[in-house]
């Protein structure tokens, strides 16, 4: 383990694999697992990508928490959303970066209350403004997050019945083929103006908008780095 060794060299080769491991082919929630992996090296070891690699968490946690999800998945969700959402508004502070620090204190809270109360997620609202479209990312998100990925494929060894690589390798096609589909999918519906940032944050600009004029505005945010 790199974080054994306590070689740098080792801890950024161990933070690119799992860098690698984010790209949009694999299910989303192997790719906030290495995103989080990621983030959380980048962070201890001070690397200069850990922002990078915070808002690459952040944006899979709302496309997580923004599908229908059962009791136990909300109950992981909260946990998860507010550890990561606290330890990622830290590491912005600490860059002095307080615009990002918004963008993603107010998404975690938002997703946060939504969890806890229940609320419409994302999906139902986008039902609501077209049936359709909704239905057809919902099918396709479904069908990316059962298909195989490529590392199955990659990881058999030279016993394996070529009629079984053959097949693994189809389904891996497969899963590329809806992964772009559902990458374009997100595209089209972002174009739409009310679903502009349909499974992401704000940005810290839009947020300011919406602010009063008057008085003041405080914001907390605690975490055991500061």
């Amino acid at each position: 383990m790199a974080t054994s060794t306590g070689e740098l060299d080792d801890i950024k080769k161990a933070a690119s694999i799992y860098q690698q491991s984010t790209i949009i082919l694999g299910p989303t929630a192997y790719r906030l697992t290495g995103a989080r992996e990621w983030a959380q090296l980048s962070i201890t070891h001070d690397l200069p990508q850990s922002l990078t690699a915070l808002d690459l968490v952040i944006d899979l946690i709302s496309q997580v928490a923004g599908m229908h999800r059962t009791i136990e998945q909300r109950q992981t969700d909260l946990i998860d959303i507010s550890q990561l959402t606290t330890a990622a508004v830290a590491a912005a502070f600490a860059q002095g970066q307080s615009g990002k620090a918004l963008e993603w204190l107010e998404q975690g809270r938002c997703l946060i209350w939504s969890q806890l109360n229940q609320l419409r997620t994302p999906v139902d609202n986008l039902r609501e403004h077209d049936e359709n479209l909704a239905q057809r990312f919902l099918d396709i998100s479904g069908a990316l997050e059962s298909s195989v990925s490529r590392g199955r494929l990659e990881s058999l060894g030279v016993d394996v019945p070529m009629s079984h690589k053959m097949t693994l390798q189809a389904e891996a096609h497969t899963h590329i083929k809806v992964a772009h589909e559902w990458s374009e999918l997100l595209d089209e519906i972002r174009e739409i103006p009310k679903f502009h940032n349909f499974l992401r944050p704000p940005r810290a600009s839009e947020l300011l908008k919406s602010l009063p004029n008057d008085g003041p505005i405080i914001l907390i945010n605690t975490h055991q780095s500061r």
